[in-house]
């Protein structure tokens, strides 16, 4: 067992230049009674960075299985990690986001999986997994509006028959999605409210209302938010493995996942795994 080993030093390597790009301690003396056996890499071409978390990655374990410490592909925290080494990133570089509904990556995503792929050209031991994902609630309201947009517009060309180049005026919208929403829901489209004096009134639903009280009669199946999960998936892969970024081999489609997102966005996780 020696720390020269060439796993060893590489995983080694990647820990304390990400710890020392996060701004590390450098202090060779805090630790090196915890080491046994040969100190040569340390004393010679790196700077420890003191961690309290190292955790033995699988290319360690394999060659020094014993070592009474941990290394890591720094498990706690890996892509902060991976940040660190092409100048910030952090943790956001586990998550790549799309707009509820969408597949397709907007800039600052595009940027992040550039950022990433750049920082993994430097560790070729390392792979993705892209798990793709999808929202219950937010991606199942903006597939069920584009349907209902779709709707509209068939409406509209009769079938794609008429009206091709022609743009949907907010009249002939309404009348469409009121006759939807009479279809859908068995009802007129209409609102009973109070005014002045307590005396109550029906008035119509605008076309915003009646978008918003169509959106649950839309019908959207689990198998859709599947496909659209796969389909992001297949979009981070594609953009990772681009010309002069990774190869092929390195970056693994794992199975989606049907999620509650927090935020605005849609967001799908990253994972690395050692090779």
């Amino acid at each position: 067992m020696t720390f020269n080993d060439p796993k060893v030093v590489e995983a080694l390597d990647w820990g304390v230049k990400a710890y020392d790009a996060q701004g590390g301690y450098r202090d060779y003396s805090t630790i090196a009674s915890t080491w046994q056996g040969d100190e040569q890499f340390a004393r010679g071409q790196v700077s420890m960075v003191g961690y309290e978390q190292w955790m033995l990655s699988s290319a360690v374990a394999s060659v020094a299985p014993d070592l009474n410490f941990w290394i890591t592909k720094v498990a706690t925290s890996p892509f902060a990690a991976l940040g660190g080494l092409v100048g910030g990133g952090g943790d956001d570089l586990q998550f790549i986001e799309f707009p509820a509904g969408s597949e397709t990556l907007e800039r600052a995503e595009q940027q992040k999986i550039e950022s990433l792929a750049k920082a993994l050209q430097e560790r070729p031991t390392l792979r993705v997994e892209v798990i793709g994902a999808a929202d219950l609630a937010r991606d199942r309201d903006a597939l069920a509006l584009q349907k209902m947009t779709a709707e509209v517009h068939r409406r509209f060309t009769k079938g794609g028959t008429k009206n091709l180049q022609a743009v949907v005026s907010q009249e002939r919208e309404f009348e469409f999605l009121s006759d939807l929403y009479a279809e859908k829901l068995g009802k007129q489209p209409t609102k009973r409210e109070e005014v002045t004096g307590g005396k109550a009134v029906e008035r119509v639903l605008t076309v915003d209302e009646l978008r918003q009280q169509l959106i649950p009669a839309m019908p959207v199946e689990e198998s859709e938010l599947r496909l659209l999960a796969q389909g992001r998936a297949k979009t981070i892969r594609e953009q990772l493995i681009a010309p002069g970024r990774l190869p092929e081999e390195r970056v693994f489609l794992v199975e989606s996942e049907l999620i509650r997102s927090e935020g605005t966005q849609v967001r799908n996780r990253l994972n690395l795994a050692g090779n």
